[in-house]
């Protein structure tokens, strides 16, 4: 596969499961509908809204039938003057896929917490950057969202939260899966392995170990039942297993750092307005 860009454009980076043995051609085992790859594409040169910008990818692949196959799509996008623009056409599910498949690529090299740093920084800067130069004026101590970003947070947040699985048996941290498998089946219906499960039973056995407790101790509230709303009362918003904060505690620091942005911006107004006047 190899995209190919108008004047003042070009593809920078890739992200996704495929091989490069140069800079313009990615290389994939086999490609169908569910798959994605990211491409970044950054602008180098003045653009102008007569010309636009255009995009063509074209991929070579061979078909199941054995017939070599060429499909090429391109695109045609127009340029944008004002910022306001920008953020009122952007499509946040692109955004957020594009910042996980960062955020992975970015995990072989580097630490977890500087992975949600940055993605985080990213999040606060593009908030920022509306209400500096889109949204109308407004308190400072007020959270502005662009319309089509206002659950960036949201899906931000969940990017910078691990969530190790565990396991309440101390066996299945130090043992294969296979293992975990099987003394997790043993512990909990008393049988070898999942080919010796008796697809009858409708009740869990009463077994006396901690992981047949914890099972049976599980409850299922369906839609619409009467135990519905005591459940949503045990609902709430949790740190995550390695100690991330929580959606509240998250947005909270998202609109700290905004602020400091907004102020440092405002410093740096004064600050230059101060140099004109003792220059003039």
């Amino acid at each position: 596969m190899r995209v190919r860009t108008s004047t003042g454009v070009r593809a920078t980076d890739f992200y996704g499961h495929f091989f490069m043995s140069n800079t313009t051609d990615v290389e994939l085992a086999a490609v169908d509908a569910d798959k994605a790859i990211g491409v970044e594409i950054k602008h180098d040169d003045k653009l102008t809204s007569e010309d636009g910008v255009y995009i063509q990818v074209a991929l070579l692949y061979t078909h199941r039938s054995g017939q070599r196959r060429l499909r090429v799509l391109n695109l045609a996008l127009a340029v944008a003057h004002q910022l306001a623009d920008v953020y009122r056409s952007a499509e946040l599910d692109v955004l957020v896929n594009f910042l996980t498949k960062q955020a992975v690529w970015a995990s072989r090299e580097t630490p977890p917490r500087a992975i949600r740093d940055g993605l985080t920084g990213r999040c606060a800067r593009s908030l920022a950057a509306y209400r500096r130069h889109c949204a109308s004026p407004s308190s400072v101590g007020q959270l502005v969202l662009p319309d089509t970003a206002r659950s960036r947070p949201t899906w931000v947040c969940p990017l910078c939260t691990r969530t190790p699985a565990c396991c309440r048996s101390t066996r299945c941290r130090t043992s294969s899966p296979r293992r975990c498998e099987r003394d997790w089946v043993r512990d909990v219906f008393g049988v070898d392995g999942p080919h010796a499960l008796d697809t009858s039973v409708t009740e869990l056995p009463a077994r006396d170990n901690d992981t047949s407790e914890a099972v049976r101790d599980l409850q299922v509230v369906l839609q619409g039942e009467k135990a519905e709303g005591a459940f949503r009362k045990l609902l709430l918003e949790d740190r995550g297993c390695d100690g991330t904060v929580s959606y509240i505690e998250y947005l909270m620091e998202i609109h700290k750092t905004v602020q400091k942005m907004i102020a440092s911006y405002v410093d740096f107004l004064c600050h230059v307005h101060k140099e004109i006047r003792d220059l003039l």
